[in-house]
Order: structure tokens, then sequence, then C-alpha cells
């Protein structure tokens, strides 16, 4: 995985001799209307300490422990437009499309998108609010579980 690819690649070009450790990696589990679920980000933790440990890391932090709850916003059809446009932005590193937005629809970005973030953000814990373990919280104890060195 990615986290994997930047472990090697600190380890190469930082620092070969120290030890790694990554903090606060993680996927979030919600909201499903977005395409998240409990099971992808058990995957997605999976195969980052796998990466990782194989590129030398000695650590693993998950970036959230206790899971917020089950929020699931209503997105609106503005909100898919603006948040489609924000992703393909992002990821093209598109500034002309990326200012387009925030120049032509100001009041969502500065109101709408912090709410809709914020929701996201209680979506990345590994154990629910009653402390029963979701199932990246089992991944993460298998983690735990493993000899050091």
């Amino acid at each position: 995985t990615i986290v994997g690819q930047r472990v090697a690649r600190i380890r190469e070009l930082a620092c070969p001799a120290q030890q790694v450790v990554v903090m606060e990696t993680g996927y979030p589990n919600g909201p499903v209307a977005r395409g998240y679920s409990a099971e992808a980000q058990a995957e997605f933790l999976a195969e980052a300490w796998a990466s990782s440990r194989d590129a030398g890391a000695s650590g693993f932090m998950p970036f959230g422990i206790v899971d917020g709850g089950d929020a699931e916003p209503e997105f609106t059809p503005r909100d898919q437009a603006n948040l489609a446009t924000l992703g393909a932005g992002l990821r093209a590193g598109d500034l002309g499309t990326l200012a387009a937005l925030f120049l032509g629809d100001p009041e969502w970005v500065a109101t709408r998108l912090p709410e809709l973030t914020q929701l996201v953000e209680g979506n990345w814990g590994v154990v629910r609010p009653d402390g029963t373990p979701l199932p990246a919280g089992l991944v993460v104890q298998g983690i735990a579980a493993e000899p050091a060195g």
C-alpha cells in the first residue's frame, strides 16, 4: 500500500538506521453513503500494517480508536457535485478546478464542507462506543499480538 511505500521511502532517504513508527493512518468506516464500510476499513488497516512491517516499520497506530457512532449525513445533489469536483481537482492537482469551486460556491466551501468533514471524522475509530471492536479493531488486536522485532 501507499503507507508501506512511504515507510520504505522514509527509511531510504531520511533515517535508514532509525526505527519508523506509522502514526495516524487509517480509513473511515463510514459514511456508507460515500462508499465506506467497516470491512473496507479492516482490509485497509491489515494491508497498511503488512506493507509497513515489510518495509521496516517498527510500530503502527491507527488514526482513531473509539468510533463516533453511525452518523450518516444526507448528501444533497449540490454536495455530490461539489465533492466530485473537489475530488477530481485534488487527484489531478488542478488548482484551476479547485479555485473554480472555492470561488464559485464560497458559501458551500465555508459552511457545508467543514460540516461534512466533521461527520466523516467520527467514523475513523476501530472500537464502538460500547467497547466492542469493529472488524478493524480485531485487526489492531492482531497487530498488537504480533511478536516484537
